[in-house]
C-alpha cells in the first residue's frame, strides 16, 4: 500500500551514469541500467537521502510522493542475494614498477566496474582500455605495473554477474569510445572464456574495427597465451 513519504527522485538528464550514488546506497536500491541511475525498488529506499552528495551532476533529490513504505526486512534480503562485488584495493603505498620506483598513479578511471561505467563516460575516449576478469587482478604478479599502467580499467566477473546485461553496454562502449586499443585479461579457467566472448561479441556488433589483445593467465599468474584474435 503507497503512501505519503520522503523517497529519492532521480532526473535522467542530469545523470551521467557515473554510478557514485550506486556506491553511495546502503540499501542497493540505485542501479545503473542502460547508462542511467534507476530507482531499482521504492521499498529499498529508506528516504533519507545519503546518496544525494555522492552524484556530481545533482540528478538525485529527495521529495514527498506517494510511494510503497521502505521495508528494512526485504531490504536486507535484498543485500543478502546481490552479487558480491570485487574491489580493488586503495592501499596508501601506491604500487612498484620493475625498477623499483613508485608508479605515477594505479587507477586511472573511477568508477571501473562495468555495470557502473556509462558508455559515453569521457575517461574512455581514444583510450588504452584494460577489460579485466576480477580473479586475474589477484593472480597477475605485478597487476599495476605490468597490465594497467596507462590504461583505462574495465573490471567484470563473467561467472558471478549477468553478462547478459554487459552485451549492449560494451557493444555501445566500443561503437562510442573511438579507443586506441583493447586488451582482455581473464584467467585459464572455464567461466572467465564468457568474458572473452563477450568482448568478441560486442566489437562484431558495434561495427568496430579494433582488434582485442587477449593475455590469459594460469592459475599460478603466468601469461599461458596472448594472442589477436
Amino acid at each position: 500500500m503507497k503512501q505519503l513519504r520522503n523517497i529519492v527522485e532521480i532526473n535522467e538528464e542530469l545523470c551521467n551514469g557515473c554510478g557514485l550514488c550506486v556506491l553511495g546506497c546502503m540499501e542497493g536500491a540505485i542501479e545503473i541500467i542502460d547508462g542511467k541511475a534507476k530507482l531499482v525498488k521504492e521499498i529499498y529506499c529508506d528516504g533519507l537521502g545519503a546518496c544525494l552528495s555522492h552524484c556530481p551532476t545533482g540528478a538525485l533529490k529527495v521529495i514527498q510522493r506517494k510511494a510503497e513504505a521502505f521495508d528494512e526486512k526485504a531490504t536486507i534480503e535484498y543485500l543478502k542475494t546481490k552479487k558480491t562485488q570485487s574491489c580493488l584495493s586503495t592501499a596508501q603505498n601506491k604500487p612498484l614498477d620493475k625498477t623499483g620506483e613508485k608508479l605515477n598513479g594505479s587507477l586511472n578511471n573511477w568508477p571501473f566496474k562495468i555495470h557502473l561505467v556509462s558508455p559515453d563516460a569521457e575517461f574512455l575516449k581514444n583510450a588504452d582500455i584494460l577489460i579485466c576478469a576480477d580473479c586475474a587482478v589477484a593472480l597477475a604478479k605485478n597487476f599495476h605495473a605490468e597490465y594497467l599502467q596507462h590504461k583505462v580499467l574495465l573490471l567484470a566477473c563473467p561467472k558471478l554477474e549477468n553478462f547478459d546485461n554487459y552485451q549492449p553496454k560494451l557493444e555501445a562502449i566500443f561503437k562510442n569510445a573511438n579507443m586506441r586499443s583493447c586488451t582482455v585479461l581473464r584467467v585459464e579457467v572455464p567461466c572467465c572464456r564468457g568474458l572473452a566472448a563477450a568482448v568478441e561479441n560486442a566489437i562484431k556488433t558495434s561495427g568496430s574495427k579494433i582488434k582485442a589483445k587477449h593475455i590469459i593467465l594460469t592459475r599460478e599468474g603466468k601469461e599461458a597465451l596472448s594472442p589477436f584474435l
